[in-house]
Parts: structure tokens; C-alpha cells; sequence
């Protein structure tokens, strides 16, 4: 029997979903270690070492480290595929039992209406492209401890990003309201 206890580790902590998420794990009383980029800055080549030192076999390992830019252009396709590169660098040579990706359903066509696993991936924006080249790369590497999520939408309090959702329709009335006054 294995005795050495799970854990969660993430990859970007600073986000909207990692943020709530280290919030139920503390709650839960749920053992984790959550990295930000001024602890492990993925787009620097020393970060896959200093990933290597952490990771324990028993890690279930959450992979949210993302660069997103308000314009989602080749430049942000580029940096996140760095981050990618040097994740799976530092992965490929440890042990941990499970990975999770949060992508996004912005790897299929936005013109489909109703999406499920048969659908076919044609993303049509850098940020759909950028999430479909990381959910390749992890399969052809970690197939076998791979799960990917593809939320749509999210959005709650404290969201400072406020790009869709009630968040920006919000802020929109807000400054609406500001401007009639």
C-alpha cells in the first residue's frame, strides 16, 4: 500500500478559477502546494528544475498557468506555448499520478450550437488554436494521466477580468449610468 499522501498541485495560481479553487481546497482542509509565476515563472527555461523539485508521485497535478493578454494574438499563441513546452519539459521527467487541463470551448467552431465529445475541434481564434495545440501536446504526453475540461463562460464574484457574462454587463450599466449623469 501506498502511503505517501495526494496532493494537489497548480500550475497558475493567480487566476479567477485557481484563486476559488485554493479557497475550497484551504476550506476542505485539502493538502496542495499552488505556484505562481514569481515562484515558477513557466515561460523561464530554470522554471523546469525548479518544477522538477517540487512534484511527488502521488501529485494530482491542475494546469492553469495561462498568459492572457486583453488581445489574444500570435504573441499570446507564442508565450503560452512556451509556458507549454517548459511544463511539459519538467513533467515528462517526474512522477505524479493525474493531470488536469482547463482549456476551453474555444477549440471548436463558435458557429456549432450544441457541442459534445464527437464534435470536431476547428477553433477560429488564437486563443481556440493556443488551447487545442496545449490539449495535443498533453495527450501525445500524458495521455494516460490526462483529463481536459473545456468550460464555457466562466464568470463570478471577484472576477477582475470582466470580458463576458453578468461581470461585463455590469460594468457596462455601470458606466452607462456614469455617463447619463
Amino acid at each position: 500500500m501506498n502511503n505517501i499522501k495526494k496532493r494537489i498541485v497548480i500550475l497558475g495560481k493567480n487566476g479567477f478559477i485557481a484563486k476559488n479553487l485554493i479557497k475550497f481546497l484551504i476550506k476542505k482542509k485539502i493538502n496542495h502546494l499552488a505556484f505562481s509565476k514569481e515562484s515558477i515563472n513557466l515561460y523561464k527555461k530554470n522554471s523546469i528544475k525548479k518544477l522538477q523539485k517540487f512534484i511527488k508521485p502521488n501529485d494530482q497535478i491542475i494546469f492553469l498557468s495561462t498568459y492572457l493578454p486583453k488581445i489574444k494574438n500570435e504573441i499570446m499563441f507564442k508565450k503560452n506555448i512556451l509556458i507549454l513546452k517548459n511544463a511539459v519539459k519538467a513533467l515528462k521527467e517526474t512522477q505524479f499520478s493525474q493531470l488536469l487541463y482547463v482549456s476551453s470551448d474555444a477549440v471548436y467552431d463558435e458557429n456549432v450550437k450544441k457541442i459534445s465529445e464527437n464534435t470536431i475541434k476547428k477553433p477560429s481564434s488564437f486563443y481556440g488554436k493556443m488551447h487545442l495545440k496545449r490539449e495535443n501536446t498533453l495527450k501525445l504526453h500524458f495521455k494516460d494521466k490526462l483529463c481536459i475540461l473545456r468550460p464555457t463562460m466562466i464568470f463570478g464574484k471577484d472576477d477582475d477580468r470582466v470580458g463576458y457574462g453578468p461581470d461585463k454587463f455590469l460594468k457596462q450599466i455601470t458606466t452607462i449610468e456614469k455617463q447619463c449623469v
